[in-house]
């Protein structure tokens, strides 16, 4: 069993996502480059080097400072059905209660896109967010990393596969952004469904005392993935993430 505390250790040292050496998201950076920038060799020697003798990974990630993921596991649709499904295997083992299915949306720098392209099968995980830890989303974490070694034979004990509802952020316009600067009064939360014309905030246009207020609508019907954990927001960042369930 090989483990990584942090894949890129100079972001979190600095609780960021882009690294105090040269700026880039390691997360964004696959596959890399032997001869690149302290991020591009990492993420080259992730894909090349670990990827490529493993059976499985698993990627821990939150939502960061910026925002609330409902705890889920992520798996690639990807075009190797068999791989899918070992993705799909790994997803149930791990046991939370929400899948989120990356399909074209997903962007093939990630570590997910590194390890299709390893023909590896893989999850990643949301586990919450906000800056900070919640004791109930660390425990779940611990006992399905122990589930998924069951259920590879690492380690003994039966792994009993938990049904999960599977999402994917199939519909972008579904999300919402904020259209100014200002300061959002969030009334929805991840792990919510939402619906059409239901009100999901109040965005405050402290900047432009003489603006009303704007309301701020759900355009659709879906299931809320991750809504943001700042008050004070910029015209353009995520006020909510908005999935699909799929059928």
């Amino acid at each position: 069993v090989i483990l990584v505390p942090a894949l890129n250790a100079p972001a979190m040292a600095s609780s960021a996502r882009v690294s105090p050496l040269d700026g880039a998201n390691l997360n964004r950076t696959f596959p890399g480059d032997p001869n690149g920038g302290p991020t591009a060799m990492i993420a080259n020697f992730v894909e090349t080097e670990l990827l490529s003798r493993a059976d499985a990974v698993v990627d821990l990630h939150s939502g960061g400072k910026a925002s609330f993921f409902q705890p889920c596991t992520l798996v690639t649709h990807c075009k190797d059905r068999a791989l899918y499904e070992a993705n799909l295997d790994l997803a149930r083992a791990f046991g939370l209660p929400l899948i989120w299915r990356l399909g074209a949306q997903n962007d093939d720098r990630s570590v997910n896109a590194a390890a299709e392209r390893q023909d590896v099968p893989m999850i990643a995980t949301e586990l919450g967010g906000g800056g900070g830890t919640d004791p109930e989303i660390t425990d779940h974490a611990e006992a399905g990393l122990l589930r998924m070694l069951r259920q590879m034979g690492v380690v003994a004990g039966e792994a009993e596969p938990r049904f999960a509802r599977i999402v994917e952020t199939s519909a972008p316009d579904s999300s919402l952004f904020a259209t100014s600067d200002g300061v959002f009064d969030r009334f929805a939360v991840a792990g919510q469904d939402a619906r059409a014309g239901a009100l999901a905030g109040r965005l405050h246009h402290v900047f432009e005392p003489e603006r009303p207020s704007s309301d701020v609508k759900f355009r659709t019907d879906g299931f809320i993935l991750a809504h943001t954990c700042r008050g004070l927001v910029r015209r353009g960042e995520l006020l909510h993430l908005v999935a699909q369930d799929v059928t």
